[in-house]
């Protein structure tokens, strides 16, 4: 007979005892693993949905921060900045930050930096991500990051240059 057995201390559940044997170990096992994983995924969705980013995506805050009066960029060169970074971009799933950021309102673009690997977070501010909570990912300038994106864009049509010319050979 199968039964689980709910394991308390001081009156709150902390743990399920669960008979198995060798035939449905692996089995088992699975489907706990996938049960706690689709309770991180509800907690994140609720966190989400509490902290009003459920409806709310990087891209829609760049476009409004980068609308404010004292930037004076053209709404169509937003527009195709924005297009070639979706287009472009890697879109990824966020797991939550280990620890917090002195202004909350930054945590969602170090989580999707994190998440995704990036080398870089291009911020206006640097002290909004310390060192110690970026992990790999270097929170760089604006005009430091265009110095950058310039540069791989010199290299990269410098060695496109030296394959055609090779390719002509």
């Amino acid at each position: 007979m199968e039964r689980e057995v709910i394991v308390t201390s001081n009156g709150r559940s902390v743990a399920i005892l669960s008979s198995v044997n060798e035939s449905n170990l692996e089995e088992s096992l699975s489907a706990f693993r996938q049960a706690r994983a689709v309770e991180a995924v509800t907690s994140l969705q609720c966190r989400s949905i509490a902290l009003g980013t459920d409806r709310i995506t990087i891209l829609s805050e760049y476009h409004e921060a980068l609308k404010r009066p004292k930037f004076q960029f053209e709404e169509d060169k937003i527009v195709a900045i924005l297009d070639y970074v979706g287009r472009n971009g890697q879109t990824v799933a966020p797991f939550p930050l280990l620890a917090s950021l002195p202004d909350a309102d930054n945590e969602p673009f170090l989580e999707a930096a994190i998440t995704g690997s990036a080398e870089c977070l291009v911020a206006g501010n640097h002290a909004h991500f310390p060192s110690n909570s970026c992990q790999e990912v270097k929170a760089i300038s604006p005009a430091d990051f265009l110095k950058l994106f310039l540069k791989q864009e010199v290299a990269e049509k410098s060695s496109t240059y030296r394959a055609d010319a090779a390719n002509r050979q």
